[in-house]
């Protein structure tokens, strides 16, 4: 997938959502690349520039009338096997500490 057709599945699986990014993966950090970004294109070639590869989506959106969201991860389709696994476990702690961190915001008491 072309880094111009990463940024168009990112800006679609971004419509709607609370936060959407395009994760970026170093060997000792993971940098997200926003939906909502308005040189995302030039922030994903700066990245990979800087020796990052593109590993998958990460979606949260709030679930209405709770205090809860809901965390949707896609691992781009060219990662297989052991590749695939290692992204999806990366982007799930990630995901989850960015969701816990959320609900603690909002939490009971708080809009």
């Amino acid at each position: 997938m072309s880094n111009v057709d990463l940024i168009q599945e990112l800006k679609r699986r971004g419509e709607g959502a609370l936060i959407c990014g395009l994760a970026v993966g170093f060997p000792d950090q993971t940098l997200f690349v926003g939906s909502a970004a308005q040189e995302a294109l030039k922030e994903l070639e700066d990245l990979i520039d800087r020796g990052g590869i593109p590993l998958g989506f990460m979606r949260i959106d709030k679930i209405e009338e709770e205090k809860l969201f809901e965390l949707t991860i896609h691992v781009l389709d060219e990662y297989e096997d052991a590749d695939r696994e290692h992204c999806l476990d990366a982007l799930q702690k990630i995901g989850q500490n960015m969701k816990m961190n959320l609900e603690d915001l909002v939490g009971p008491g708080r809009n």
